[in-house]
């Protein structure tokens, strides 16, 4: 072969490998574009066996290409292989360690799975190797979620509130961190690190601040926490037993009665608000926990009192011409109403949506609206009020117990979280010297041993209180068992004891001499302290008839027997007290009433004829 052949053929390979080399990469990026527009379909028609395989094809012509590896992750996810996706998000950052978006997915994995530490650990590896400037925010937005939760920052001395180190979505799933606490200030509040049902906890120990700190690694947060001689841990609208509804210009005096940690009434100064401005609120001149609402726009008001940080709220109906539509929720989720507007001329037609949160399904609606179709069309013709109920997808609800008071509170099964309709009991025991006054919370019950059924998301809080001495001065533990041990405290009276421990009462007869006094019997003392009889508790039932409203100088659950109860009709605008009817009588405003027994007592209001006003305004005055 010539020498002028063989350099012809040598340039048309060379050509050929060069035209290959020029155009296999447009090949190849034409034929990548196909395959991620296909693979997406998939995904977004949730074939995810499709679209696995389709980005797995992707990644064999280009190991770089950054979505389709996102894409597969997110295909294993689909499938429930959580731990396929983890392995292609590591092998990612290997081979692209600049990459900042596999450091994030990554890392959002791990959140579903509830696992925070390897989330950290993800971020902070992304914070070394990614481009830093473009992951700062990426990384600071997720710090920020890290936070001391604690249900509100203020203590009663005495008590307790459960703390955590917690990262939160901002919205109601918060996964715990483990983490090291202390207080600046011990003689302030204690940290309570305890292996019992209520977990980590902090305990106000005298009245003042103080600052909480908790550390995780490079993570430290700190909280002030006030502990004060009372907190308000409820608070209740007096005698209001529905949603008011007023009349255009009309009055409503309200009032509020709120409970301490040992479940006692305290005064409080709340802050008042309105929601919507539909109208205006006049602050008691003498009573810091009454006001007066006037009515001045048609529309749902919701009025809000706030004291130590908890808020109680009341919604209130204006009706004029046009009507309302009140909606509640249980469970996460909201409920959508087109068109949105504070009223409705009658025979309007609207649309109402249930819109469950992540992790929950609408169930079904409740009220002035049935059945379970997620979006309804509806005439309003009245007023309507309408529940939108939501459950977990996963059938599983959370359990979180605390206490206030001296006592235990255990449960029989272990964990937090419970599968739909479970049973729980729970037990709560006082400690020496403290009596279980009631359960408070999502539900409620004066029973100490107290079974739920699992079906919502529950918070429940213990109330134990300390049993004050007798009148006497005299102890508790003191009985007429013959039990020489405890010391009985000289009550100054001439009452006479069989305790042969007890002191000189004035009696003649000489003390007895140790060889005459009879051996002590703790079970016989242990026993007697069993059995003695606690306070018999009564109950008050207010109603009332016309329009005013009952104040009462205590609430009306757990009265103790004997107990004095004094009560204040106070009649709204254009009207006047009549008389008392039931279990009492008279024509005066105030009423004190002994609870000898179970009462049940009723106001009567009458509307004030015309030209009368002026008379009974003068009365009053």
């Amino acid at each position: 072969m010539s020498k002028k052949a063989v350099i012809s053929i040598i340039s048309f390979v060379i050509i050929i490998g060069v035209g290959a080399m020029l155009f296999f990469p447009f090949e190849s990026s034409g034929k990548i574009e196909e395959l991620e527009l296909e693979a997406k379909n998939s995904f977004d028609q949730a074939q995810f066996d499709e679209s696995i395989e389709l980005y797995k094809e992707i990644l064999a012509i280009d190991p770089l290409h950054i979505n389709a590896r996102v894409g597969l992750a997110h295909s294993y996810v689909g499938i429930a292989r959580l731990d396929l996706a983890e392995q292609t998000l590591k092998a990612g950052i290997d081979l692209q360690p600049e990459v900042s978006i596999f450091y994030t997915h990554l890392a959002d994995l791990y959140i579903s799975q509830s696992n925070l530490t390897d989330a950290i650990a993800t971020l902070e590896l992304g914070m070394q190797q990614a481009d830093r400037e473009e992951f700062q925010e990426t990384y600071d937005q997720f710090m920020d979620h890290i936070q001391i939760h604690i249900e509100r920052p203020f203590i009663q001395i005495g008590h307790e509130r459960a703390i955590e180190l917690v990262w939160s979505d901002g919205e109601s799933r918060m996964i715990p961190l483990e983490a090291e606490w202390s207080s600046e200030d011990d003689d302030i509040a204690t940290i309570i690190d305890e292996e019992d049902d209520l977990g980590l906890r902090v305990e106000g120990t005298d009245i003042g601040e103080t600052i909480l700190v908790a550390k995780s690694g490079s993570i430290e947060r700190e909280l002030t926490i006030e502990v004060k001689e009372q907190v308000a841990e409820e608070i209740v609208w007096e005698n209001i037993d529905e949603t008011p509804l007023l009349a255009m210009n009309q009055e409503l005096e309200l009032s509020i009665v709120a409970y301490d940690s040992n479940d006692e009434v305290m005064d409080i100064i709340p802050e008042w608000a309105l929601e919507k401005e539909l109208g205006t609120l006049v602050e008691h001149e003498s009573n810091t926990q009454t006001i007066q609402f006037l009515a001045e726009e048609e529309g749902i008001e919701t009025i809000h009192a706030t004291a130590d940080g908890l808020t109680s709220s009341l919604d209130v109906r204006i009706s004029g011409d046009n009507h309302t539509v009140l909606t509640n929720v249980t469970g996460e989720g909201q409920v959508a109403i087109f068109p949105d507007q504070d009223t409705y001329e009658p025979g309007t037609l609207i649309t109402i949506e249930a819109i469950p949160a992540q992790g929950w399904t609408f169930a079904r609606w409740e009220g002035d609206l049935e059945g379970s179709d997620t979006k309804r069309d509806i005439t309003v013709d009245d007023h309507l009020s309408i529940m939108a109920v939501f459950t977990r997808e996963t059938g599983e609800y959370t359990l979180a117990l605390s206490k206030s008071g001296s006592g235990t509170v255990t449960k029989d099964q272990p964990g937090s979280t419970f599968s739909a309709n479970e049973t729980v009991t729970l037990q709560a025991t006082p400690d020496s010297g403290w009596e279980f006054v009631r359960w408070t919370g999502t539900k409620e019950s004066t029973q100490p041993s107290f079974t739920i059924t699992m079906n919502e998301d529950t918070s429940l809080r213990a109330i134990f209180r300390e049993i004050q001495p007798s009148s006497g001065g005299q102890s508790s533990t003191n009985t007429n068992s013959g039990s020489s041990s405890g010391a009985n405290s000289d009550s100054g009276t001439s009452t006479p004891s069989n305790n042969n421990n007890s002191s000189n009462n004035g009696s003649s007869s000489p003390p007895p001499s140790a060889e005459e006094k009879p051996p002590a019997n703790n079970d016989d003392n242990r026993e007697a302290e069993k059995e003695e009889p606690k306070p018999e508790k009564v109950q008050l039932t207010v109603s009332r008839r016309g329009n005013g409203i009952v104040l009462s100088n205590r609430t009306q659950h757990e009265i103790e027997k004997g107990t004095s109860i004094t009560l204040e009709a106070r009649p709204n605008s254009g009207w006047e007290f009549s008389h008392w009817e039931g279990h009492a009588s008279g024509s005066r405003k105030t009423l004190t009433v002994t609870m000898d027994q179970s009462k049940s007592i009723t106001a009567v209001f009458i509307e004030i004829q015309n030209g009368e006003e002026e008379q009974q305004e003068t009365e009053d005055d």
